[in-house]
């Protein structure tokens, strides 16, 4: 079996179904998709949106006829057209389709992430993927292409290696950085995507940094769910490190070139920790930590984790140093996701139980003769803590949020 990058094993395997994913970063709703392709973590969920014209004919028919693809993996690519032109495409993440269906003229695909993927050599997987002549676009500029995006490879991807660890992940940044960079250099469009308003500055590359959630081991305090959210056991705290890292043309930082910003929409879980991590250095890495209450059923709700990037004034750069205050600057969010998340799992049942438990001992008396106990002695008892249970599952109490 081929090896690349040393010891990292192929992302695929010669009996894996490959479905190819290209996308761009002409449109804000596809800088937005690629932020979090190359940001989220394992297990997290996107959703990929193609027009009809777009996908293979092939996939297209399955996807109508059948409705379910089966065992599919995902290769998802960004690519772009440079100033030469030339084409620049880059492999970023493995995935594998948890859903796939036709929408009008739409085909949605849902996609739960996996590996971070690097290439054996500089373009080595578009010079293999050219060389197996498939139908996709001759280039990648702002003005619509004729070719396919989404298609079923015919081969084996062997340039490409898998992996879920921190190195690769900043091996993927460093593919996605040369993509955007190609993608400034060869148009403005994307720049004119991330602000209505013409007057505000946009960075270069549109796309300054890039973070990655390195979530703790799963085990009883927490696990991701299959709807890629999360699940926090009730009374515990969790840590969250947040890694982050910049595009090459940004070197030194007198102001902050953007944020990533979470917020918690759930009555059961807060912040124990700044939840702001400042983009002010080239590599960084911080923990946000999040603790949840005790409780007696489970509360819903979504963490929230936004790309918001630092628009200064040009008079802020008068002399190279000015530091600028947070009246002088746009904040512009360029990508959102929200992971459902979920406080309590088994804490809440076994408080529950013990509670209801309590009650019904409560309520037991003794035969005050010398009759044997038997089963209708501790019916009131069952019936007490049966009724206790389920108002505790219901939730009696008040809500935090009235």
């Amino acid at each position: 079996m081929m090896r690349v990058h040393g010891s990292l094993p192929p992302a695929y395997s010669p009996e894996d179904q490959v479905w190819l994913c290209l996308t761009t970063l002409h449109h804000r709703r596809f800088v937005e998709d690629a932020i979090h392709l190359a940001s989220l973590p394992a297990g997290g969920r996107i959703r990929l949106r193609y027009r009809k014209k777009y996908v293979s004919r092939d996939v297209w028919d399955r996807t109508t006829q059948d409705g379910a693809v089966g065992d599919v993996r995902v290769l998802v690519a960004l690519a772009a057209t440079d100033a030469e032109p030339r084409n620049v495409v880059r492999a970023i993440r493995q995935g594998r389709i948890v859903s796939a269906r036709c929408e009008g003229a739409i085909l949605v695909v849902d996609v739960s992430l996996e590996a971070f993927l690097s290439e054996l050599g500089e373009n080595s997987f578009w010079d293999e993927l050219s060389s197996h002549q498939l139908d996709h676009p001759s280039s990648f500029g702002p003005t619509p292409q004729d070719g396919i995006y989404l298609q079923r490879l015919s081969y084996f991807p062997a340039t490409v290696s898998g992996d879920r660890s921190i190195q690769a992940w900043e091996r993927c940044t460093e593919g996605f950085f040369v993509v955007a960079e190609a993608e400034a250099r060869g148009s403005s469009s994307l720049r004119d995507a991330l602000s209505a308003d013409e007057s505000v500055r946009t960075p270069i590359g549109c796309v300054p940094f890039l973070y990655h959630l390195s979530v703790p081991k799963q085990g009883f305090s927490w696990k991701i769910l299959e709807s890629g959210g999360f699940s926090v056991e009730a009374g515990a705290t969790i840590a969250i490190e947040v890694h982050t890292t910049t595009a090459p043309h940004l070197t030194v930082f007198h102001n902050a070139a953007g944020e990533i910003y979470m917020d918690l929409s759930n009555s059961a879980a807060a912040f124990t920790s700044s939840r702001r991590v400042r983009i002010d250095s080239r590599r960084d890495v911080r923990e946000v930590r999040i603790a949840t209450s005790a409780l007696f059923r489970r509360s819903h709700g979504h963490l929230s984790v936004r790309t918001v990037v630092f628009v200064n004034e040009d008079s802020a750069y008068a002399d190279g140093r000015a530091v600028c205050s947070a009246e002088r600057r746009d904040e512009v969010v360029i990508a959102r996701h929200d992971f459902p998340l979920v406080v309590g799992n088994l804490m809440p049942v076994l408080a529950s139980l013990f509670v209801a438990a309590a009650a019904g001992v409560a309520v037991f008396k003794l035969p005050e003769t010398s009759d044997a106990v038997t089963i209708r002695h501790f019916f009131i008892p069952i019936a007490v803590s049966a009724l206790a249970f389920l108002g505790l599952m219901l939730g009696l109490r008040k809500d935090a949020k009235g």
